[in-house]
């Protein structure tokens, strides 16, 4: 340690004790940027990103539903988070558009206008064939003009 204190003295003409100084900033230095290149990320600390942010929220939509309702308490700020109820109280429109070849039935059935029975008949369409845009919901028995203006900004296809 001596030596690198007096090899710091005569390299950069400095006193015994700003040597020391740099010294110790030069470690410190080196530690940490060690640590950063050694610490691994952790979820705790991982970046949230606006996917993961949405599927909390929606995680969140489920719970209040399953819970009836009682897990939203304050209703302003339940009001501005989420988004507008549909049909009943207990279903809610997607945040964003679904794909109308992945949707699932209960996704399909949540969309405005869209009961049971057309969710039915809008996945056995897609099992016949794919959906290529969301104009295919036309041919669908069920969705007229009126119907599916008010389905179409919440679905899409490929």
């Amino acid at each position: 340690m001596k030596r690198v204190v007096t090899s710091l003295r005569e390299t950069l003409s400095v006193t015994a004790l700003e040597a020391r100084a740099v010294l110790l900033v030069a470690l410190v230095f080196s530690v940490g940027t060690a640590a950063t290149f050694l610490e691994t990320e952790s979820d705790l600390h991982a970046h949230a990103t606006a996917t993961r942010i949405d599927e909390m929220l929606d995680s969140l939509k489920r719970l209040d539903n399953d819970t009836g309702g009682r897990l939203g308490t304050n209703q302003h700020n339940a009001e501005s988070t989420w988004a507008t109820p549909s049909k009943s109280s207990a279903t809610i429109l997607p945040r964003r558009p679904i794909n109308l070849n992945t949707a699932s039935l209960a996704e399909l059935d949540a969309l405005p206008g869209v009961g049971p029975a057309t969710a039915q008949a809008i996945v056995a369409a897609r099992a016949r064939s794919r959906f290529t845009s969301a104009d295919d919901l036309l041919d669908i028995r069920g969705i007229g003009e009126k119907k599916f203006a008010r389905i179409r900004p919440y679905v899409t296809a490929p």
